[in-house]
């Protein structure tokens, strides 16, 4: 008798450790589209801390189910936890992707860049008009795993300051890969997001401020991209033109990422 009310508390337990988490996997989604809709950095944010907090309890459901597993419950019971972890880790994911929707909060499109120029003054704007985006990061080296002996910097003859690496994908495309903070990676995009359509809604904003990031372009690359935005920011050329000239620079192609404008983005669309 004593076993079964031990249980049965575990049991309880279990089932509040799960109301919760799904309580804060509730709370993740609607966040994650008000950050969203609203462009709010710091409930994208908060979004993020939650997520840290619903893998934490995914954990703690898991540890105490194996516990309960380990008394060998009845039918029922036994089932209750083997449901309990299922629905743990599908609130998981949930909160999972909440933060992915939440990490688009960061990314304006170009209207909205220029809204925001209006709103905080053009003058407190600087804007990337060239760059590779970012595609995700990886804590292994690959210099120090493919061009040295070492295991470590610091044995490993820092082989990133003296060498380029790409990823090639199965289209041919190679995405540069960059040496970051604490020996970790950086995979970057191998098209290059570029602004030229939008230079010139962001000049009548007032921008005045641009800012060129490059990757693994060579020098010719970099005088080449620098002479064309001079030439469309002084009026030489037309956007197209600009375009036109980055995408024979830049052979892995252009896009314009971000910056582009979908319509009626705004609305956030009804689920059925």
């Amino acid at each position: 008798m004593e076993t079964s009310i031990v249980i049965d508390m575990d049991l309880d337990q279990l089932k509040q450790k799960l109301l919760t988490m799904a309580s804060h996997a509730e709370i993740a989604v609607n966040e994650a589209l008000r950050a969203l809709m609203e462009r709010d950095y710091e409930l994208a944010l908060r979004v993020k801390e939650n997520d840290n907090v619903i893998d934490h309890l995914e954990v703690e459901i898991d540890e105490m189910a194996i516990h309960l597993l380990a008394k060998a419950p009845l039918a029922s019971d036994l089932r209750l936890v083997t449901v309990a972890m299922k629905i743990s880790q599908n609130l998981e994911r949930v909160g999972d992707e909440a933060c992915s929707i939440a990490r688009r909060a960061h990314d304006l499109n170009a209207e909205q860049v220029a809204g925001l120029a209006r709103a905080v003054g053009a003058d407190k704007v600087e804007v990337v008009a060239y760059q590779h985006l970012p595609v995700f990061h990886t804590e292994h080296c690959v210099f120090c795993r493919f061009l040295s002996t070492g295991t470590s910097y610091r044995d490993c003859g820092r082989p990133c300051e003296v060498h380029s690496v790409a990823l090639r994908d199965t289209a041919g495309r190679a995405h540069p890969v960059m040496a970051d903070v604490g020996c970790r990676n950086t995979v970057f995009g191998a098209e290059v997001q570029e602004a030229g359509a939008h230079l010139e809604d962001w000049r009548a904003a007032g921008i005045a401020r641009y800012r060129l990031e490059f990757a693994h372009e060579s020098a010719a690359q970099v005088t080449g991209v620098t002479r064309a935005f001079a030439d469309a920011l002084a009026g030489r050329i037309s956007a197209r033109d600009l375009t036109q000239r980055l995408q024979k620079l830049t052979p892995e192609g252009v896009t314009q990422g971000s910056f582009f404008i979908p319509e009626n983005y705004l609305t956030l669309p009804v689920l059925q």
